[in-house]
């Protein structure tokens, strides 16, 4: 297995890889990031792709977030699309979701799937795909009135896949 990137600096890190297949055979990878950006502090989360089955990685510059230390998860729809969800650990706490139809050239917007959290840690997402095509997306979470974190889910509709354009590709 190749190194997606150089290991961080003193204090920094890159953590919990996440890595879908692309019908390339492609893998674009999401990772979770933090250490000293220009003398601060800084979390967030990129992303790389290996266009030859993890032999090499170069980093794409998008998505990138600056989510405050949540890590990523992605996964393959039954449609194609990827999906990309991940925590927000700045005011308003929560949950989100961003879209590929493209394999990862461009991305949607971030999509707030919850905002209501009372802690800035709300947990590590993982995301799977029902029978009905609604995405499931489970985390630990704390709310206001809550002493302690429980375990969540966020049970929502990605929408259909976008049509392809008049050139044959999907937008």
């Amino acid at each position: 297995m190749t190194p997606i990137d150089p290991q961080p600096g003193e204090g920094g890190y890159a953590v919990m890889p996440s890595a879908p297949r692309l019908h390339s055979g492609a893998l674009p990878g999401i990772i979770g990031r933090g250490g000293v950006v220009e003398n601060q502090k800084s979390w967030w989360i990129e992303a790389f792709l290996s266009p030859d089955e993890d032999r090499s990685w170069y980093m794409l510059d998008r998505p990138r977030v600056n989510n405050h230390g949540n890590p990523p998860h992605m996964i393959r729809l039954r449609d194609g699309r990827i999906v990309l969800t991940h925590g927000w650990r700045a005011p308003p706490h929560g949950s989100r979701a961003m879209l590929t139809s493209d394999e990862g050239t461009t991305w949607s917007d971030e999509i707030i799937r919850r905002d209501d959290g009372k802690s800035w840690d709300p947990g590590y997402p993982r995301t799977v795909q029902r029978s009905d095509r609604r995405i499931v997306t489970v985390y630990y979470f704390n709310v206001p009135g809550s002493k302690e974190r429980h375990i969540a889910a966020t049970i929502w509709n990605p929408g259909p896949a976008p049509a392809p354009d008049q050139a044959g590709q999907v937008c």
